[in-house]
């Protein structure tokens, strides 16, 4: 070692690099910040999960009206962008509510964050970006699912 070279009789025990020091300080905020990452992921996982849930029973509720429709003679790309505009909406009213919820919230995380800023525009707005994304899903491939049912079949069901 370094210091025993320079003078042999100074006293040492415990000697560890400040790296490991460093670490081992901040393992109760790394174990933390983990913790909120896995639930933060969960969260995130459940409201994809519920979105879609949500927005395929909305579709699948106005089956019948849109096997009237489809028996008018509207044309399939047209059902489809029907329901993905209605989807479209509620999910912008979403996103809007939760990103204002989310950016008003924010400053209560700072201190579990490291090295990102609690309102980083790029965090919420893919966030932001997921969730209108699972809406439209949800909204499109139940849309075409119900395309491919029998029209008089969906409107006799229903």
């Amino acid at each position: 070692m370094r210091i025993a070279a320079i003078d042999p009789e100074l006293p040492l025990s415990n000697v560890r690099p400040l790296r490991s020091l460093v670490e081992e300080a901040a393992a109760p905020r790394r174990v933390s910040a983990q913790l909120l990452l896995s639930f933060a992921a969960a969260a995130l996982l459940l409201t994809m999960v519920g979105v879609y849930g949500v927005m395929s029973q909305i579709v699948a509720q106005s089956t019948r009206e849109l096997g009237i429709r489809v028996a008018l003679g509207a044309s399939a790309p047209r059902i489809v962008g029907l329901t993905v505009r209605r989807a479209a909406r509620m999910a912008t009213l979403g996103v809007a509510v939760g990103t204002g919820i989310a950016w008003l919230a924010a400053p209560m995380l700072a201190s579990l964050l490291y090295g990102i800023a609690p309102r980083d525009p790029r965090v919420i707005g893919g966030a932001a970006l997921l969730m209108a994304t699972t809406a439209l899903l949800a909204a499109y491939l139940p849309a075409r699912r119900l395309l491919r049912l029998d029209v008089v079949h969906s409107l006799r069901d229903s």
